[in-house]
C-alpha cells in the first residue's frame, strides 16, 4: 500500500471524526477497524512511522478503545519507547491487557509499579486457570517472556496458543519464544509454515536458532 492510500485512510477518520462529533457509531467502528488493518500491514512492512500515524489517527476518533491502545502500546514497547506506555495506558490496570503492558514497560524501564503490577496480572492468571479458561495462553506467553524472562515456560503456552489460533500476534510471539528458547524444532516449524503461506513480516526475529526465517528482517 502506498503513501496515496494512506492519506485517504486518515482522511475518511477525519471526516468521521468530525460528522460524528467523537461519538462512536457503527460508521464510525467500521473506519476504526479499517485503520487497525491499515497499521497492521504498514508494521508488517517494517513502517512503524506510518504504523504509529495510524494508531494517533484512531484514538483521536476513539480514544478509549482497549485494542487500539493495546497495539499502539505493542509498537512502543517494540520500538524501545516503554516510557511511553505508561503515560498511553495511565489509569487502565483493569483491563488485563493493558496491564500486562503497562507490567512489562515498567520492569523494563525499572520503575517501582512493575512488581505490584506483576503480582496483579499473576493473580489474574491465577484466577483464570482456576477456571479453566485457556483463552489467554498468548498474552502469558508474553508475560512470561518479557516480564519474567521464563523462555521456556514461555515457549510452551506459545506453542500450545499456537494450536488453536493463527493471527499475526500469536506468530510473533511463538517466533520470539522459539528464539529466546533456541528451540530449533519450533523454529523450523514455524520457518516451513511461514514458506508454505507465503506470510512476510518484518518484525519477526532473526537471532539465535531463528536464523534464516523467511519473510523477517535481515
Amino acid at each position: 500500500m502506498g503513501g496515496t492510500g494512506h492519506q485517504r485512510g486518515v482522511a475518511v477518520l477525519v471526516c468521521v471524526s468530525h460528522r460524528f462529533g467523537g461519538q462512536r457509531s457503527a460508521g464510525a467502528d467500521f473506519i476504526l477497524h479499517y485503520d487497525g488493518l491499515f497499521q497492521q500491514f504498514r508494521e508488517r512492512l517494517g513502517d512503524d512511522a506510518a504504523a504509529e500515524a495510524d494508531l494517533r489517527g484512531a484514538l483521536r476518533l476513539a480514544a478509549d478503545d482497549p485494542y487500539v491502545k493495546t497495539a499502539y502500546a505493542d509498537l512502543l514497547l517494540r520500538t524501545a519507547r516503554p516510557g511511553e506506555v505508561l503515560t498511553l495506558l495511565a489509569g487502565t490496570e483493569a483491563q488485563d491487557p493493558l496491564l500486562l503492558r503497562l507490567a512489562i514497560a515498567a520492569h523494563r524501564i525499572g520503575n517501582r509499579q512493575a512488581a505490584p503490577w506483576m503480582r496483579s496480572y499473576e493473580e489474574r492468571l491465577r484466577a483464570a486457570q482456576r477456571d479453566g479458561d485457556r483463552t489467554h495462553e498468548r498474552e502469558q506467553a508474553l508475560y512470561l517472556l518479557e516480564a519474567t524472562g521464563d523462555a521456556a515456560s514461555a515457549l510452551a503456552y506459545a506453542r500450545r496458543n499456537w494450536a488453536v489460533q493463527r493471527e499475526p500476534a500469536d506468530l510473533r510471539i511463538y517466533a520470539h519464544a522459539a528464539a529466546s528458547a533456541r528451540s530449533a524444532a519450533d523454529c523450523a516449524l514455524l520457518a516451513r509454515w511461514i514458506t508454505e503461506t507465503h506470510y512476510e513480516d518484518r518484525r519477526l526475529p532473526s537471532p539465535l536458532g531463528c536464523d534464516g526465517f523467511p519473510g523477517s528482517a535481515p
